[in-house]
């Protein structure tokens, strides 16, 4: 779980860059890619006990349809924009309601649906109805789907749900049913419906039940199991039990980065500062937000090296002017460089922000009193003194003992709105950039092997791509123009045919069509398909070419 780590100096030259980098993402948009929301399904049955199958639904199908081309919103950035609108978890949506928060989420797309249980334990069957709405148009995208089976097979359903979905909305698919159905039911159903189930209890000791239950019965390898079980054991302050479940997650897990930013800071609770700070190289890249950056500098701070946490804590205050402690830390390190006016600048804006919100910082006052003394401000330091004397519980002892503790403040927490529009944003530019199809690869290569006079070879690279895809008009053009090369016009004329059979817009396949018929005196077909072109392009070059060399050949009569 622990990463290399950069030397310290490399820490200060990434710092704003990355920080500018966040800024860049959350204000500006990205090649679009869909993004859809999966609301809890209704429990149309009257049966309570069967509730946690609707969340079931948030919770496997924000993961079964994350894949290029389409970014999921999961339950965690749902129940976000749940708590912006005041709508208490858990309550029973309208599809007017339910529509206003895909708007708040920002998605395109929402999956709404509806289960209804017959029968009773092992006899128990679910019948699955749902609907995608386009929420741009405002209208229902394709027919209503439907599945239904025993309950024992839920996450088979929801898996078959899932890919009927993605096939309707993308016939060139990468994945089968069945590699869906596969990454569905990876773990057992009991683990499941306790991971479920956890979700949707609001005491925290339940939650840990059956998240420990969940483990148990999935063999101990369950991911989003591990990671909700480090975040509860944290958001509680056991950060010794949290990280027995965070260091479980791995790069490839959905719920890592977050889980990052939780180790780092159980770490440096625990007195790992080594440890946490091997870890901020990795969260500093993949969450730069300014609670990370400050995190980083306070665990510098922590281990006595003010040098190293001064850039790092000056982004975070740049970026997070209204944090009194991210100003506080960015002051103390100030202090501890001995640049008081510095220190005494920080450490007003620090008690102005407190007092704002009618509360009083002692130790900002105290290190105000200090570095005023060192400026020579006897009066504005007694002044500030005796608030610290009011306001900071431990005053008599840093005084007699003439020793003040490590005062760096962590961020225990993030910006869980910032932290959700940076990865929309970087999943959304890595959806939208597809990788090549094995067709698509074949392709590019034939036509390289093409431009290299290599006929022969490119032809049996575009026979692999016709294997894959029979319907590529590219590849049956492409061909074509090799057999016109060749001087073989029969299996031209056909190979062009086909090309322009399965794109009708192809005006390249008719004007070499037009070209080869005047080669061969067929005035009537030379004529028909410059027609055609013209007709699918009347500014194309090739097309226009065709019409002034064609009536030398073939006059009018």
């Amino acid at each position: 779980m622990q990463i290399g780590l950069y030397s310290n100096r490399k820490f200060v030259r990434l710092g704003r860059p990355i920080l500018i980098l966040f800024l860049m993402l959350v204000g500006t948009s990205v090649t679009h890619a869909d993004t859809i929301l999966t609301m809890p399904f209704e429990n149309v049955s009257n049966r309570p006990e069967y509730n946690w199958i609707g969340e079931s639904f948030s919770v496997l199908m924000s993961d079964l349809m994350d894949i290029p081309g389409l970014v999921t919103i999961g339950p965690d950035e749902r129940n976000v924009s749940f708590d912006r609108l005041g709508i208490p978890s858990g309550t029973i949506l309208t599809r007017a309601t339910s529509i206003k928060i895909a708007e708040s989420s920002n998605a395109d797309l929402l999956l709404l649906g509806t289960y209804n249980v017959a029968g009773d334990g092992d006899t128990a069957s679910v019948a699955l109805t749902a609907i995608l709405i386009d929420i741009r148009e405002g209208r229902i995208l394709g027919n209503e789907f439907q599945r239904g089976g025993p309950v024992a097979d839920l996450q088979k359903l929801e898996g078959e749900m899932a890919w009927t979905i993605l096939y309707q909305r993308n016939q060139a698919l990468p994945y089968s049913r069945d590699q869906i159905v596969q990454k569905a039911t990876a773990v057992p159903l009991n683990a499941f419906q306790s991971y479920v189930k956890a979700a949707l209890t609001p005491e925290r000791e339940d939650k840990i039940l059956f998240l420990r239950r969940a483990m148990k019965e999935a063999g101990n390898k369950y991911p989003a199991a591990a990671f909700e079980l480090g975040r509860n054991y944290y958001l509680v302050g056991d950060y010794e039990e949290a990280l027995k479940w965070l260091v479980q997650l791995t790069p490839d897990d959905a719920h890592y980065v977050e889980s990052l930013f939780y180790l780092v800071v159980s770490q440096a609770n625990v007195k790992k500062l080594d440890d946490a700070l091997k870890n901020t190289e990795g969260l500093l890249l993949k969450l730069p937000l300014y609670e990370s950056y400050n995190n980083t500098g306070a665990i510098y701070l922590r281990k006595d090296n003010p040098k190293e946490a001064l850039p790092l804590l000056k982004s975070a205050a740049d970026v997070a002017t209204r944090d009194a402690d991210v100003q506080f830390n960015y002051g103390y390190a100030l202090w501890l460089t001995q640049d008081f006016g510095g220190t005494e600048a920080q450490m007003k804006k620090v008690i102005a922000r407190r007092e704002a919100d009618k509360q009083h910082d002692g130790e900002a006052y105290y290190l105000l009193a200090k570095s005023e003394l060192q400026l020579g401000k006897t009066a504005e330091a007694a002044a500030a003194l005796d608030n610290a004397k009011k306001y900071l519980a431990s005053f008599a002892t840093w005084e007699t003992k003439k020793k003040i503790p490590n005062l760096a403040r962590l961020k225990p927490l993030f910006n869980k709105k910032a932290y959700y529009q940076l990865d929309r944003n970087v999943r959304q530019a890595a959806a939208s950039v597809r990788p090549a199809t094995p067709a698509e690869d074949a392709l590019a290569k034939a036509r390289d092997l093409f431009t290299q006079n290599q006929d022969d070879d490119a032809l049996r690279e575009l026979g692999r791509v016709l294997q894959i895809a029979p319907d590529n008009a590219d590849a049956h053009l492409l061909i074509g123009r090799i057999y016109e090369r060749k001087g073989d016009y029969p299996d031209a004329i056909n190979a062009l045919k086909a090309a322009a059979f399965w794109n009708p817009k192809q005006t390249s396949a008719y004007v070499l069509l037009g070209r080869i018929y005047s080669l061969q005196k067929n005035c009537a077909e030379a004529r028909n398909y410059l027609r055609k072109a013209l007709e699918s392009n009347p500014k194309d070059n090739e097309a226009l070419a065709l019409g002034r060399t064609l009536p030398p050949i073939c006059p009018d009569k």
